[in-house]
């Protein structure tokens, strides 16, 4: 009786989330209210709450699985090339990702969790398998640098990459065409790499 509970606990915990990450993608993280989850999982609104401590943790879940995902995408570009190649490619991979899944790489950065709850540990762990990623060829670049300034960079350069292209793919502002962004982002991988104290 108790696996049975477990396994009809599992099974709703599952369709949670793809109905999330559905609607998320149709959507927009914005518009997802609760109500309509439940609705289109087939259960009350109460029982998202006996499986998930709220709605943030079940967004966490499908922003997690987005990061898998995405890491995924990045693991096997450029491999084999010297590092600057390799940033390049992922930062190529990493534009692809976004465009073919704006909704949710979007979630990513507009989900915000309030200040006085922690990001669990396994969120944390899914980003930093992403930045490890970036990490791996930014320390043959930089070789000079222990592991703290080393992060430092990586955040640095996620953050200029990522701005860039947020501009771009939005359609922000002084945005870069999404013709020439390809192109401008490596560019950009050269100019970090070149331009940064030895």
């Amino acid at each position: 009786m108790t696996e049975s509970r477990e396994t009809r606990k599992a099974e709703l915990r599952e369709r949670l989330i793809e109905v999330t990450s559905g609607q998320i993608g149709a959507k927009g993280l914005l518009h997802l209210k609760a109500r309509e989850i439940t609705a289109e999982a087939g259960c009350a609104l109460g029982a998202l709450y006996t499986v998930f401590g709220d709605l943030d943790e079940l967004v966490l879940r499908v922003n997690a699985r987005t990061l898998t995902r995405l890491r995924q995408a990045l693991e096997p570009v450029g491999a084999g090339e010297g590092p600057v190649a390799r940033l390049q490619a992922q930062t190529r991979a990493y534009i692809a990702f976004a465009s073919d899944h704006p909704k949710h790489w979007a979630a990513l950065f507009e989900f915000q969790l309030a200040p006085e709850k922690p990001l669990p540990d396994w969120m944390r762990a899914e980003q930093e398998a992403l930045m490890a990623l970036i990490a791996a060829p930014l320390s043959q670049v930089f070789p000079a640098l222990g592991e703290a300034a080393l992060m430092i960079r990586v955040r640095t350069f996620f953050g200029a990459v990522q701005g860039a292209v947020q501009l771009a793919l939005q359609d922000r502002f002084i945005a870069v065409p999404r013709a020439k962004l390809d192109a401008e982002m490596s560019d950009l991988v050269l100019a970090l790499c070149r331009g940064f104290p030895a």
